[in-house]
């Protein structure tokens, strides 16, 4: 995916961040209290299920056990979290640009999946798989601040 951003406030990001309870140790983003340039990057994988596309990401860290507050604690460590946030910005657009006026979040996104390969386990579907928390508020809150308030 690509999408600009265009002059987004660094500081106001990281306030909605902090808000859902993201990037808490992250004081900004660098040198750079405006964000500007194009955000790129390569989704795993998005599922259509029921109508709702669903993003899967797939992650091979190797960790001590693979139960919900490991899987918690690697999404913070690594910032998996804001990754998941920042794909799902953009799927959340290409779905507005695809669908038009017929466009609906609850009717068309379903979300992020984490799936740590190596906690996977036929005899445990949850183990190794992790949803992030990322209510309809904060992706379009993010959407709104990294396009400046401007529909892509």
């Amino acid at each position: 995916f690509h999408f600009a951003l265009d002059d987004a406030d660094g500081a106001a990001l990281l306030a909605l961040l902090h808000a859902h309870g993201m990037a808490s140790d992250r004081r900004d983003f660098g040198v750079w209290p405006r964000l500007n340039g194009l955000m790129n990057g390569k989704i795993d994988l998005i599922v259509r299920v029921d109508g709702r596309a669903f993003v899967i990401d797939y992650k091979s860290n190797y960790l001590p056990d693979y139960d919900e507050a490991s899987l918690q604690r690697a999404m913070a460590a690594h910032e998996y979290d804001l990754q998941a946030l920042l794909y799902a910005v953009a799927v959340h657009r290409w779905l507005r640009l695809r669908l038009g006026g017929e466009y609906r979040f609850e009717r068309h996104f379903g979300g992020v999946r984490y799936l740590f390969c190596r906690g996977l386990d036929p005899r445990n579907p949850q183990g190794g798989v992790i949803t992030p928390a990322l209510p309809r508020e904060l992706i379009e809150g993010a959407d709104g601040l990294l396009s400046n308030g401007r529909r892509e």
